[in-house]
């Protein structure tokens, strides 16, 4: 690989780890939103997910196909969770690369 398409491909690094940046920080701002908060966060993650548990003890919900309709919609909020945590974990290990990315780039740069 010549030093033209590594800098254009460290560059290119730099730019994703920034967009990962940017979804991170949005998430973040979404947690301190309060209608968020009461809506996804208190409302979905804990609410819902307590009226879940309790439902899967409620002897209406004893059918095989109730019991899966619960488990498949407990598996949903810990899908959205932890897909709200991962986009936090990547951005966060993206941006602890940015500074390493930029100054590789700028000693490249610097040899050109």
């Amino acid at each position: 690989m010549n030093s033209e398409t590594y800098i254009a491909s460290i560059e290119n690094s730099i730019e994703t780890a920034k967009e990962h940046v940017a979804i991170k920080d949005a998430v973040e701002r979404l947690s301190r939103n309060r209608d968020f908060k009461k809506v996804i966060l208190e409302g979905y993650f804990e609410q819902e997910a307590i009226r879940l548990v309790h439902a899967k003890a409620d002897p209406e919900f004893q059918t095989p196909e109730k019991q899966e309709e619960l488990h498949n919609e407990m598996l949903a909020i810990a899908g959205v969770r932890a897909y709200l945590q991962r986009l936090i974990q990547i951005g966060r290990m993206e941006e602890a690369s940015i500074p390493s990315h930029e100054r590789e780039l700028d000693a490249l740069r610097a040899e050109v």
